[in-house]
């Protein structure tokens, strides 16, 4: 083989493990704690935001269930 040809195969060999290691690198690394801490606030805002909206669906079901019955109660009754 022509000894050109060994460091052209060399130096693109390190070329390519350097690019594969990069974007490994960048993948690895930990996250920021600010990035977990707005990330844990979300979380927390989220699950209140769900008991907020259950609750809000159990008060409009009281709701509905009221105007039903109220509704009922005004109807005239029927001779039959």
């Amino acid at each position: 083989m022509d000894a050109g040809l060994i460091i052209a195969l060399v130096a693109l060999s390190i070329g390519v493990i350097a690019i594969l290691k990069v974007p490994r690198q960048m993948f690895l690394k930990p996250p920021d704690s600010d990035v977990d801490l707005r990330l844990e606030a979300l979380e927390q805002e989220v699950v209140q935001l769900r008991e907020d909206l259950g609750s809000a669906e159990e008060r409009l079901d009281f709701a509905e269930r009221a105007l039903t019955r109220v509704d009922e109660s005004r109807r005239l009754p029927r001779d039959g």
